[in-house]
């Protein structure tokens, strides 16, 4: 038995091998890269997501709308006692500076 009526179907069986090896070898080569791109990604990713768990840390600590509002209107209220405060200690001032001119005045006389 020769081998020579087999020689087309091994040629044809090699070049398929080949072709088929150059594939594989040009796929791999781009998950490679590939998968240095995402490592690179991942890295990014990780650092986003510390730094956003980091302000959702630091944004528990802050007041919710409910409270602005809260602490708006007791800002109002204590700006309203404290205007009345000041008419009241205007008033007193005034009564003051009577008295005083007048133990003044009887001072001399």
């Amino acid at each position: 038995m020769t081998i020579d009526p087999l020689l087309p179907w091994l040629t044809a069986i090699n070049s398929l091998i080949a072709l088929g090896s150059f594939i594989y070898a040009w796929l791999t080569a781009r998950a490679k890269g590939n998968s240095e791109k995402l490592t690179t990604i991942e890295k990014i990713v990780i650092e986003h997501e510390r730094r956003i768990q980091e302000i959702e840390g630091e944004l528990r600590h802050l007041p919710d709308k409910d409270s602005v509002v809260d602490l708006k209107i007791a800002m109002a209220k204590v700006e309203g006692a404290m205007s009345a405060l000041t008419e009241r200690l205007a008033g007193m001032g005034a009564t003051v500076t009577r008295i005083d001119d007048y133990l003044r005045t009887r001072g001399e006389d």
